[in-house]
């Protein structure tokens, strides 16, 4: 993986075929999953925090209506 400092920067072919080498790798390790599968979970983790960040904002308002 990349660092931050070099993030800026377009990759070399070679650093683009290593990409699609080490991919292949986990395609026939089987270390991959559908992607369909992989944006349910993003999705549902999104979905989670949005939850929590709102049941968060409630109690926070209740708290700040208490001090008053």
């Amino acid at each position: 993986m990349l660092d931050d400092a070099v993030m800026d920067e377009e990759p070399t072919d070679e650093e683009i075929l290593e990409s699609i080498r080490r991919g292949m790798q986990d395609v026939k390790a089987g270390r991959t999953r559908p992607a369909r599968q992989a944006i349910a979970e993003i999705r549902s983790k999104l979905a989670a925090d949005a939850d929590a960040r709102s049941a968060l904002s409630i109690i926070d308002g209740a708290a700040m209506r208490k001090s008053r």
